[in-house]
């Protein structure tokens, strides 16, 4: 059986321009080491030291669908200096096999996040023979190229699809350009990647070459929306986000999503687009309920036709329990109120009486993480009173104890 090639092509670099392709120097991935789980399975995780001046990459089997690896990376066949796992999938027109890579890229010195502002991934000989063919599929892309003439259609659903053709390819190199697409990946550390077969095939072997080269033969196709930014921020219990484009090309709506563990998303809610445009647009989004601790957010852009692309980087926010405190309480009068992790909220304070009469109310704008404000109350009567604070909706009602 031939063994079929899919090869990927990834590489950094920093540029002022949103419409080219990455055209530095390659990352080099070679000769990976075991550092953890059972090798060849789904939870284990390979470490490529020194892909790049002071990064490693650390490569994690996340999952596999009517499919395994039989190799991780033979560094013999086809490119040494590349990543060349061997898989072997089943996979029916409705039912692709595929087993899935996450490229995690990180500092050496601390194993902290490293951020790439352009990553290229070049995949070559994507074919199949007769009944089948080659599936690549990944996340988060900024846009893709082909070859002026090409074999390789596309589709979209929670990933970005590469399909191959079912005629094969005789070279398994870069002279069939047909059988190639490149994808562009923009502010990005952390690359989803699954690779297999769709159609028809039954336990086929797989040698999947992720080598890290540009090719100048690729055809530049921007996708149809260019992000200048993507930010967010913890408000009180919720996270606002907020984004830039700078074009628009038939964009209907952004469903932004989000995941607890980088990898696995959900859609939490929708803003519409602005269709056709070559002005600046501003778009901003609260999350009302953010789960505790890491939360990571991306877009998620449709067109018009049902298209959907993936133009922003991966946000990571990491939210803490906003909370209330007064102090010190029973007091003569005065007290301190300290309003933590409502930084940019406007807040509504009110004091009532038991009979619930309001007796003093006050907006203020939280400015700080840690925010204290002093009150008098000196004024009221010696007694029980309510001091009910309203912030982003939510609403908290403390006792308060004149004497």
């Amino acid at each position: 059986m031939k063994h079929l090639l899919i090869c990927l092509t990834a590489l950094a670099c920093t540029l002022s321009s949103l419409s080219q392709p990455c055209t530095t120097q390659p990352l080099i991935l070679k000769t990976a080491s075991l550092i953890s789980g059972t090798a060849l399975t789904v939870g284990a995780v390979y470490k490529y030291s020194n892909v790049d001046a002071g990064v490693n990459c650390y490569v994690k089997i996340a999952a596999q669908h009517n499919g395994s690896l039989s190799i991780f990376d033979d560094d013999v066949a086809s490119f040494p200096n590349a990543v060349q796992p061997s898989s072997v999938t089943t996979s029916t027109a409705s039912d692709p096999g595929w087993v899935k890579l996450i490229f995690d890229f990180r500092y050496a010195s601390d194993s902290s996040s490293y951020y790439y502002s352009c990553l290229s991934i070049s995949i070559i000989d994507n074919d199949g023979a007769g009944t089948y063919a080659e599936k690549v599929s990944t996340q988060n892309i900024n846009r893709y190229s082909t070859a002026p003439v090409t074999s390789q259609t596309f589709s979209t659903d929670s990933f970005f699809n590469i399909l191959g053709t079912t005629t094969g390819f005789p070279a398994i190199d870069t002279s069939a350009t047909a059988a190639m697409a490149e994808i562009t990946y923009r502010n990005i550390s952390m690359i989803p990647i699954k690779v297999g077969t769709y159609m028809t095939a039954s336990n086929v072997t797989r040698l999947h070459c992720l080598y890290f080269k540009h090719f100048g033969s690729m055809t530049n196709i921007a996708l149809p929306v260019q992000l200048i930014s993507f930010n967010g921020r913890q408000e009180g219990n919720q996270v606002k986000l907020s984004w830039l484009t700078a074009t628009e090309t038939n964009n209907d709506h952004f469903e932004v999503e989000r995941s607890e563990n980088g990898a696995d998303y959900i859609s939490i809610g929708s803003v519409k687009g602005n269709g056709n445009s070559l002005v600046q647009q501003e778009y901003t989004f609260t999350d009302l309920n953010p789960d505790k601790g890491n939360n990571y957010y991306r877009l998620r852009q449709m067109d018009f036709n049902g298209e959907a692309s993936y133009p922003s980087k991966i946000l990571s926010i990491k939210t803490a329990n906003a909370t209330v405190e007064l102090f010190p309480n029973p007091s003569q009068g005065v007290f301190n109120l300290n309003l933590r992790n409502y930084n940019n909220t406007e807040c509504k304070l009110e004091v009532l009486n038991f009979l619930g009469q309001t007796m003093m109310s006050e907006n203020l704008m939280v400015d700080k993480i840690d925010y204290i404000k002093t009150m008098d109350f000196s004024g009221l009567n010696k007694g029980l009173y309510y001091l009910v604070i309203e912030c982003n909706g939510e609403q908290h009602t403390e006792k308060i104890f004149l004497k």
